[in-house]
């Protein structure tokens, strides 16, 4: 199927901007600490129960041990230590901004990308990637929800770009190891379907998130978070929307599509937030927002184009 790997990274961006309405919703009830480590767990179980469904199995089998560790790291510190790095700096300085660090992942997974797995994207794809990137930062900049921004917790705003940028760099690594995890998928030898993938990359997400409410001290807070029922149902439509379809979209993008483009592709959330928010709040964007949405449109036809030429 021509542009697959595309079409997957556009279609995770979607599901990440729209589970992200979910989960904002659930944190303010119980907390957003509690909503990062639930929705992982819920994920886990329905993609174990699709798994089984679709492949006949709970778990993937006749995965190589190499694969099998790649994928595994490739989620602790993707969709573990990445997502940890990234709530710790938006509590810090705000969504805005943290998302505007989280902006710099697919330029790390490019260059990556490039000294890893020898994907070279072109003067057009970079190009491409550009004008998206650009697009982004310009939509980011026309919010100013959070001008009085004030971090319930000190740190200092050195650490907190240390972490967001260390957020994007977990990202973009987690990426890099579950392609290279998936690489013989392309050849049908020692087949890992992107599905199979996502559910041990999940298993291995699952698992930081355990160590890390133990070590944290969250784990009660978490445990009691469940007797909040709206909260948890809403996280469980979040989870179908980022942790499962979001997640095993990025595995099919990643296995489709050079790893540089399918991370820029599906960095567009917070452009694609733009008409769901004017649809669900009303909310109608400034100069900023709309000059950011053309060009990224651009940048995605970009993409899309170099493939033909």
């Amino acid at each position: 199927m021509p542009y697959l790997g595309e079409s997957a990274a556009l279609s995770c961006s979607l599901f990440w901007a729209l589970c992200s309405i979910a989960f904002a919703s659930a944190g303010r009830r119980i907390g957003a600490t509690a909503v990062n480590q639930i929705r992982i767990y819920m994920a886990l179980v329905a993609l174990g129960v699709l798994h089984l469904a679709l492949v006949g199995s709970i778990w993937p089998a006749g995965v190589s041990d190499r694969q099998l560790w790649l994928l595994l790291v490739s989620g602790f510190i993707g969709l573990a230590i990445g997502d940890l790095c990234l709530f710790l700096c938006m509590t810090a300085i705000g969504p805005r901004l943290g998302t505007l660090l989280m902006a710099t992942s697919p330029a790390m997974t490019a260059a990556i990308a490039w000294q890893w797995l020898d994907e070279a994207i072109g003067v057009a794809g970079l190009a491409g990637m550009a004008l998206i990137l650009i697009g982004v930062a310009a939509v980011l900049s026309d919010r100013r929800s959070e001008e009085g921004w004030r971090a319930p917790a000190q740190m200092s705003p050195i650490v907190a770009v240390l972490l967001g940028l260390g957020g994007a760099l977990g990202q973009a690594v987690g990426l890099i190891l579950a392609k290279d995890g998936m690489a013989a998928f392309a050849t049908e030898e020692t087949a890992i379907e992107p599905l199979s993938a996502t559910l041990v990359r999940m298993a291995a997400g699952a698992l930081g998130m355990v160590v890390i409410a133990i070590v944290s001290g969250h784990a009660r807070r978490t445990m009691r978070a469940f007797q909040d029922r709206r909260a948890i149902g809403t996280t469980a439509v979040g989870a179908v929307f980022g942790p499962i379809l979001g997640v095993w979209m990025s595995a099919v993008a990643v296995a489709y599509a050079d790893a540089g483009v399918a991370a820029t592709l599906m960095s567009l959330a917070p452009v694609l937030m733009l008409p769901i928010a004017r649809v669900a709040y009303g909310a109608r964007p400034g100069p900023a927002g709309i000059l950011g949405t053309l060009l990224a449109v651009i940048g995605c036809a970009a993409l899309f184009l170099r493939e033909a030429s």
